[in-house]
């Protein structure tokens, strides 16, 4: 069974520990509960990165039920995804990986992210697959210039035979 880890992020001090244990214990996905336009603190940069860099995605959606945000372009540096903060953008680019959910359907997304880490063990397709799922295409094609911009791959969408049906 797959273990699929769920914090909402809060401004403390001890979330950077927190989120160490995490992935020190090897988890399949992280899913973070972010701030209401999808942001993220910045003291959780570096384990973002640190779990991207073990190949466990780092996943997130808003802890907020408002669309507002994210039907919006943001004006900030003309940035990709409506409302984002320049501290999202620099987590994408370190490897977050935004959904377009909020927490209503937070329970949808913690057991269809267990069912895809539970379907394949490959890093690309875990991120490939939820991303399908749980964004639009118009989303996912941001996200994806955003993480080419940092020299991150695109994430792939040709998936085929089970893989594409989840």
């Amino acid at each position: 069974m797959a273990t699929i880890f769920y914090q909402p992020v809060f401004p403390l001090s001890t979330l950077p520990r927190i989120l160490d244990i995490v992935i020190d214990d090897n988890i399949d996905a992280l899913v973070l509960g972010a701030f209401g336009t999808g942001s993220t603190p910045s003291s959780i940069l570096p384990q973002i990165e640190r779990a991207t860099k073990k190949k466990i995605p780092v996943f997130s959606i808003r802890q907020t039920t408002v669309d507002q945000w994210y039907t919006e372009w943001s004006d900030y540096k003309e940035q990709l995804l409506p409302g984002a903060y320049q501290v999202e953008v620099n987590a994408i680019a370190l490897g977050l990986i935004p959904l377009q959910k909020d927490l209503v359907r937070l329970n949808e997304v913690l057991e269809g992210v267990q069912e895809i880490c539970e379907s394949t063990h490959d890093y690309n397709q875990k991120i490939s697959l939820a991303t399908k799922r749980y964004s639009s295409p118009e989303w996912n094609e941001r996200l994806n210039h955003i993480r080419l911009e940092a020299d991150l791959p695109a994430i792939e969408y040709g998936l085929t035979g089970k893989q594409a049906f989840l």
